[in-house]
């Protein structure tokens, strides 16, 4: 019988227990943060199959003599947006590698399932994968972006490497040329931004605050100080106002007959780029090195993330802004036309990259990414942009469209991907349906026993 290992985490841990209650055959661990989640998992599964993580559970622990430098701590300390404001923050992680190393020895780990977004999710990535001894495999479930409603096991930190079901060379089922399609979450994403404009999610925040924040106080994915976590909270009100007033934006019509290059910005911080993206997470330095490369009537349009207006402050934008030729596109514009008009398309991990390739328009991702196997899709970095002779024109002249080439991609990502939702309810409620468990169930089997 394998040992299977889940990592809670928020409303996605319920959508990972229904998986874990449809497989009996299995014995089941946890990973969780908080008490909250703990005391839930406590009603299915045995204590000492939970594994709690909280601050007074790891930091009261001694490591000895246990190495960590492997690890790269410090790394993961200031990429995560809770630790690297708390003085405890390494400490914690130091201790928690031994904590973990134990854990997976102990009770024979051979599957970790989990997402790669807080630290002590990558951490516990690094541990599992950096130890063969232990012999266990940490696989992240996400989505593949296109085809819709697919989702692929990925095995690095970086969501840049799919497992796959079938050795190289294999002959994949032939599929229709994959075609550009816009996220279904995108809708459901519009109507979550909706709520969160309205009187009664500010009051339920505010609620949230004075209530259960205080009981989520030895969470190392919260912060320490509440009056930082409320004016944070606060701020957001103030610089989504600031945006709509002050940001000028021009629209679609305003560049018609202009020749430009389109950046979207990620919202941070945020997973695709502050782990992703690590060592290209500083946007302001992608924007001024994307805008160097440029001819002199060239514009650079830097787009805005629906999800990110309130996050930065209005100095952000500001400083964006004063390269000449650089210019903010309505967030509101239709990125799909934008792709059509474009000469090229930047971006860090972004899905737009994804989409523009297969809109035959050139797209260049500054981190390795799997959809970089798309003939127009190139992974560029700065050595390419420092280049004398890597103008914007022979970057674009550097990548060709191949049909073949991407009918062969369009056949391994649908091969090597499952149906199913991956998601948490409040998303996507889709998510937690039965036929939806059932298809994520049946993918977990097919890997645990590749």
């Amino acid at each position: 019988m394998k040992n299977i290992c889940f990592v809670a985490n928020y409303e996605k841990t319920l959508l990972f227990d229904e998986i874990a209650k449809k497989m009996p055959d299995y014995n089941i661990y946890w990973v969780t943060v908080n008490h909250l989640l703990y005391n839930h998992l406590l009603k299915n599964y045995p204590k000492e199959n939970i594994l709690l993580i909280d601050k007074p559970s790891v930091l009261v622990n001694n490591i000895g003599s246990f190495d960590s430098s492997k690890y790269k701590l410090n790394e993961l300390w200031i990429g995560d947006r809770v630790l690297k404001h708390e003085s405890w923050g390494q400490q914690y992680l130091a201790n928690l590698s031994k904590i973990y190393y134990d854990f997976i020895e102990n009770n024979n780990i051979d599957f970790i399932f989990g997402e790669i977004t807080w630290a002590h999710e990558l951490l516990l990535h690094r541990v599992s994968i950096f130890n063969k001894s232990l012999n266990c495999k940490f696989l992240c479930p996400h989505t593949v972006r296109m085809p819709s409603g697919m989702f692929a096991f990925f095995k690095n930190e970086f969501l840049s490497e799919i497992f796959t079901r079938y050795p190289d060379g294999f002959n994949y089922p032939k599929e229709s040329l994959l075609q550009a399609k816009k996220p279904e979450y995108l809708a459901l994403n519009d109507k979550i931004l909706d709520k969160k404009s309205k009187p009664s999610y500010f009051i339920k925040k505010l609620k949230y605050f004075f209530k259960e924040r205080i009981h989520e106080a030895h969470d190392p994915t919260k912060p320490d100080s509440l009056i930082r976590a409320f004016k944070a909270f606060v701020f957001y009100y103030i610089n989504k106002k600031y945006y709509h007033w002050f940001v000028t934006e021009i629209q679609k019509k305003d560049i018609e007959d202009k020749d430009f290059v389109l950046f979207t910005l990620h919202k941070q911080p945020e997973a695709s780029i502050d782990n992703m993206g690590r060592y290209y997470e500083n946007q302001l330095e992608i924007i001024k090195n994307i805008w160097r490369i440029l001819p002199k009537d060239t514009l650079l349009l830097v787009k805005e993330h629906s999800n990110a207006i309130g996050d930065r402050k209005l100095s952000y934008y500001k400083e964006i802004s004063q390269h000449k030729n650089v210019k903010f596109i309505n967030y509101k514009e239709d990125s799909y036309a934008l792709i059509k008009m474009a000469k090229a398309v930047f971006t860090i991990s972004g899905t737009i990259a994804y989409e523009a390739a297969l809109m035959q328009t050139p797209a260049f991702t500054f981190i390795p990414i799997y959809f970089n196997r798309l003939s127009l899709c190139k992974h560029i970095n700065f050595d390419d942009l420092r280049n004398p002779s890597n103008s914007l024109e022979n970057l674009v002249k550097s990548v060709k469209y191949d049909q073949q080439n991407d009918e062969n991609y369009t056949n391994w990502v649908s091969a090597n991907s499952f149906q199913g939702i991956i998601a948490d309810y409040n998303s996507n409620p889709a998510c937690m349906e039965d036929k939806n468990i059932d298809k994520l169930v049946t993918a977990v089997k097919i890997i645990i026993s590749i």
